[in-house]
């Protein structure tokens, strides 16, 4: 069996899973919005300095991202995401 189809046999249930989904009409299309909460957590370092980099959903439910200098506790830098 080729690696083609191989991964053809994989996806195919997924697409035809995907495909049921949207056509399955205005309810289906509708996304959630996004429940708050810490989706992850880096070390990171921003010049020189130990940063701690923060993905997150706030309160009213946007994708933000901050960077918080470790050495002074503030956060440097603060974006949505999207």
């Amino acid at each position: 069996m080729t690696t083609t189809r191989r991964v053809a046999s994989v996806l195919a249930p997924t697409a035809v899973a995907i495909g049921a989904l949207v056509g399955a009409g205005p309810v289906a299309a509708a996304e959630p919005a996004p429940a708050p909460g810490i989706l992850g957590v880096e070390l990171d370092e921003e010049e020189g300095r130990p940063t701690l980099e923060v993905d997150f959903v706030d309160l009213q439910g946007v994708h933000r991202e901050i960077d918080i200098d470790l050495q002074t506790g503030r956060i440097v830098e603060d974006e949505p995401e999207g």
